[in-house]
């Protein structure tokens, strides 16, 4: 796992993630293009279970910095969060409740009831 902490973005797989979503937008892309980019450089991924998760969630958190997840990524994310499937790798670990916390907060956000507080916990 390339993991360094709980954060939604701290491994290797949602940091490649938004250094190409953040290269679109500083492009003048829009998120949906951006979205679309990082989903494509990490396709090879998809089929990672632990991957995916932690591709859906960073792009459903950098989507949510400029007030918008698209569809094609908030239901995954909810799907994600509400399954437990990205917190196993944290299974049997110190941290197993600080990313759980982390998780819920992104959800919260998905749905509308928490607002965004800017940086990736």
């Amino acid at each position: 796992m390339g993991a360094w902490g709980t954060g939604l973005l701290e491994n290797d797989v949602a940091l490649d993630a938004s250094l190409s979503f953040d290269d679109v937008i500083q492009g003048g892309g829009t998120v949906d293009e951006a979205i679309a980019v990082a989903m494509q450089e990490s396709e090879d991924l998809i089929d990672d279970d632990h991957d995916r998760s932690d591709l859906i969630l960073a792009l459903a958190w950098l989507a949510s910095e400029h007030q918008t997840v698209p569809d094609l990524l908030a239901a995954p994310a909810r799907e994600v969060v509400t399954s437990g499937q990205s917190l196993s790798r944290w299974d049997g670990t110190p941290h197993h409740a600080e990313r759980q916390a982390v998780e819920r907060l992104r959800l919260a956000i998905l749905d509308g009831s928490a607002a965004h507080p800017g940086q990736p916990a």
